[in-house]
Order: C-alpha cells, then structure tokens, then sequence
C-alpha cells in the first residue's frame, strides 16, 4: 500500500510510477474513492501525475497493463474494475 497526502504528492512525487502485480490504483478522501481494479494475477505500471491546469491541480491516477500480441483471428479479453462513491 503506498498512500501519500495530496500535498506531500504534490510536493515530493508529482510524477511516479509503481509496478505491481494485483492490488488496485485509485485516489481518495476522507468521504469517496474512486478506484481501477485490474485483473489481480496481471502486471501493471500504475501511473499518479499532478499538473497544474489553469491554476487549479489535476490528480491523476491510471494504470498499463503489460502489453499483448493478438494473432489474427485470436481473442483476448481483459477486464478491469471501477469503483466510484462513497466511502461507509
């Protein structure tokens, strides 16, 4: 688990990268969570970015999975998860 303050995110890592195999990548506060689940047996970069956006600071939380060759005539299916609400 890696948790950071918006601040201290801002400050110290507006840029990073994670690489993790399962767990999810989200941003939260005190009241709402608003997270990606990937297939949880799958590698993933997670990606967090703060920009700076007509005054206003963007938080950005995404993830990539590793990439796959799909052959002609091949099917691949990948699922990934939302959730975004509130917290109980």
């Amino acid at each position: 688990l890696e948790q950071s303050k918006y601040q201290k995110w801002k400050k110290d890592k507006p840029q990073q990268t994670i690489t993790s195999v399962g767990g999810w990548t989200g941003i939260t506060d005190k009241y709402w969570l608003t997270a990606l689940i990937p297939t949880q047996n799958e590698r993933i970069n997670a990606q967090y970015n703060v920009t700076p956006v007509a005054g206003v600071d963007v938080y950005e939380a995404n993830f990539a999975a590793v990439a796959k060759t799909v052959n002609p005539g091949q099917t691949v299916t990948e699922t990934t998860r939302l959730f975004a609400g509130a917290k109980t």
